[in-house]
C-alpha cells in the first residue's frame, strides 16, 4: 500500500484506490478499491474522524442511482457530486479531551477561526467590549448570531461600537450594561440586572456548561510576585505603565514612551483581529468543550510562567483576595 501512496503537502490526503465515506452516524470510514476493503483509521495518518454533522446539509439530498451508485445532490446550488457533503466537517476522534489538532496559530484571525459556525442562541458577556481585543471579539461573535452583552463602564462610546457593528451586520443582537470593575457596587447591581433579565449565559469572556475565559497576556511572565511574602494587597495593583502587549490596541496610550515605541513598531505587531483570536478560539471552539484551567497563547495550549503554576502562592493570593473582597464588601453594605 505504501507504494501508492503519492508525495503531497496534506497528512490527511488520501491515497490512490482510497475513498472516504461517512456513516449515517456521522462517522468516517475508508474504502480500498485495491483491497476491496474497509477500515476506520484513515490509511495514512492512522486516525480516526467524526464528522461534527450527522444530518446532511440543508439543501443536500443522498440519492442512489438505479446501477446502486450513490450521489448528493445540492438543490440549493443544483449541483451534483459523489463526495459527502459532510466529509467537510469531519474532525479527528478524540482519545482524551485534551488530545486535539492546533489548527489556528498567531497569524489567524477571530473570523477566521468562527468561519462556518451558526451561535444563535448563545449569550456572551465581554467585559471591556468598546476598546481593542474586547471590541473585535464582541464583533466576530456577533457577526455569527451570538447575543452580545457590552460589560463597559463607558456606555457611550459602547453605543458607538454597537452603532459600529450594526452598520456591518443590521441583525445583530447588542445589549450593554454599565459595569465598572472598579466599583464592587456597580458588579452587584450589573449581576442583579443579569438576573432580572434572565438571560442565559454560555460564554464569559472577562477582557479588563459556560465557558469564562479570562484574557490575559505574556505580561504574565514579567511578575513582581516570585515568594510568599510578596503577595500582599499593594502588589496586587499593577501599575498601568507596566503593561507590555505585542497587539496594536490601546494599551499603549498610559505612557508617552510607550506611544513612541508602538508607532515604531506597528507594522510588526498583530491586528486586533488577530489579537482577539484566541479569546474565540477559546471560547466557541469545539476541541475545547471538556477542557480547563489551560493558557493558551496563539491558539495553542503553552506552559505558563512558573509563578502562576507555585501552588502556595497561588493559595495565599486567593486568601489576601478574599480579604481584600471582605472588606470592600463590609464598606459597601455599611454604606
Amino acid at each position: 500500500m505504501s507504494n501508492n501512496i503519492i508525495d503531497t503537502d496534506s497528512e490527511d490526503e488520501i491515497p490512490p484506490g482510497w475513498e472516504e465515506r461517512v456513516t449515517f452516524e456521522g462517522r468516517v470510514f475508508y474504502a480500498s478499491h485495491d483491497q476491496h476493503n474497509t477500515q476506520w483509521k484513515h490509511p495514512v495518518t492512522g486516525r480516526k474522524n467524526m464528522s461534527e454533522e450527522v444530518e446532511l446539509p440543508y439543501g443536500w439530498e443522498r440519492v442512489i442511482q438505479d446501477d446502486g451508485t450513490i450521489v448528493y445532490v445540492d438543490h440549493i446550488n443544483k449541483k451534483t457530486c459523489f463526495t459527502d457533503p459532510r466529509l467537510a466537517f469531519a474532525e479527528p476522534l478524540k482519545t482524551s479531551p485534551k488530545d486535539f489538532r492546533q489548527k489556528f496559530d498567531g497569524n489567524s484571525f477571530a473570523l477566521q477561526i468562527l468561519n462556518g459556525r451558526d451561535l444563535t442562541g448563545k449569550y456572551a458577556i465581554i467585559t471591556g467590549a468598546s476598546d481593542g481585543i474586547g471590541y473585535e471579539t464582541a464583533r466576530s461573535l456577533a457577526f455569527h448570531g451570538a447575543t452580545i452583552i457590552m460589560a463597559c463602564r463607558n456606555t457611550e462610546k459602547a453605543e458607538k461600537c454597537r452603532s459600529n457593528i450594526m452598520k456591518d451586520r443590521p441583525k445583530a443582537t447588542i445589549e450593554i450594561l454599565h459595569l465598572d470593575l472598579a466599583s464592587l457596587r456597580s458588579v452587584k447591581q450589573f449581576a442583579e440586572e443579569y438576573k432580572r433579565r434572565a438571560w442565559p449565559l454560555h460564554m464569559l469572556i472577562l477582557n479588563a456548561g459556560v465557558r469564562v475565559v479570562v484574557v490575559s497576556s505574556e505580561s504574565h511572565r514579567f511578575p513582581k510576585i516570585h515568594m510568599i511574602e510578596d503577595v500582599t494587597e499593594d502588589s496586587l495593583s499593577l501599575p498601568k505603565d507596566k503593561y507590555r502587549s505585542c497587539i496594536s490596541t490601546n494599551l499603549q496610550r498610559n505612557w508617552w514612551l510607550y506611544r513612541v515605541v508602538f508607532f515604531i513598531v506597528r507594522p510588526f505587531t498583530k491586528s486586533k483581529q488577530q489579537g482577539a483570536a484566541t479569546t474565540v478560539y477559546c471560547a466557541t471552539h469545539s476541541d475545547l468543550e471538556e477542557i480547563g484551567g489551560m493558557y493558551f497563547n496563539n491558539c495553542c495550549p503553552c506552559q505558563p510562567s512558573k509563578e502562576s503554576m507555585d501552588e502556595q502562592l497561588a493559595e495565599k493570593l486567593w486568601t489576601v483576595s478574599e480579604t481584600i473582597l471582605q472588606d470592600r464588601l463590609a464598606r459597601l453594605t455599611s454604606i
